[in-house]
């Protein structure tokens, strides 16, 4: 008998419902992240991101940098696999651009 079954995914359903319709405050962890996307001063791997994030809106810092800075920035900066795009979000680092896309 499967009975218990049915009842248990109507109860769970009421539960998703009550959850998502409720006006609980959101918990602050849902709050904008600040994210700041790493490149270059030209278009490249970076500007597919950089079109989503500006066709939805969202802020977000958009640090170039030369070929010439390119040694030093690589140097100091603690970057995923020592390559760029890179797009930091709260200071954590996220690399390859296809991740960085489905993340914006």
């Amino acid at each position: 008998n499967v009975g218990w079954l049915r009842k248990a995914r109507h109860a769970n359903l009421q539960l998703v419902r009550f959850i998502v319709t409720s006006s609980y405050p959101l918990p602050q962890s849902t709050m904008s992240p600040k994210l700041k996307l790493w490149y270059f001063n030209l278009p490249g791997r970076a500007e597919v991101t950089r079109l989503i994030l500006n066709y939805g809106s969202v802020p977000f810092e958009d640090y170039t940098f030369t070929f010439e800075e390119w040694n030093d920035i690589k140097a100091k900066a603690n970057l995923p696999f020592g390559q760029v795009p890179v797009m930091e979000v709260d200071g954590k680092m996220l690399a390859q651009s296809s991740a960085i896309e489905r993340y914006a």
